[in-house]
């Protein structure tokens, strides 16, 4: 089970902005989506869709695990307003399969599922 798993998905409820970080040849490589285009698989997996993420996917493929930035200032925070996560996951991009449906039903224009299994989810607010 997830930590924080209350907290999280009520920021997934939230709309904003999440960060996505990958290492690669080039050194840090950052894309973003919105919190809303996260979909929870099961306890363990979200999955993204990708339309773009050529370099995400080519760092990933690589070995390189993945950052994420998500929060909200709608959800009650540690202090306070607002709250936020850093999850570390291992990621894969499928092309078919159960969460690659999941993905294409719901935003037509994905070229993959980005897939993410969560290894680490920590509360920064």
């Amino acid at each position: 089970m997830l930590k924080n798993q209350a907290a999280l998905s009520e920021v997934l409820k939230k709309e904003g902005v999440v960060a996505i970080g990958t290492e690669g040849k080039q050194g840090t490589h950052l894309v973003a989506t919105w919190n809303s285009f996260l979909q929870v698989i099961d306890q363990q997996t979200l999955a993204i869709p990708a339309g773009g993420y050529l370099l995400t996917q080519e760092n990933v493929e690589a070995g390189s695990r993945v950052q994420l930035i998500i929060g909200s200032k709608e959800v009650a925070g540690k202090s306070g307003p607002g709250t936020g996560f850093r999850i570390t996951a291992e990621a894969s991009f499928r092309e078919e399969g159960a969460a690659y449906q999941v993905i294409k039903e719901k935003f037509p224009w994905a070229r993959a599922a980005f897939l993410l299994e969560i290894k680490d989810v920590e509360c920064l607010l």
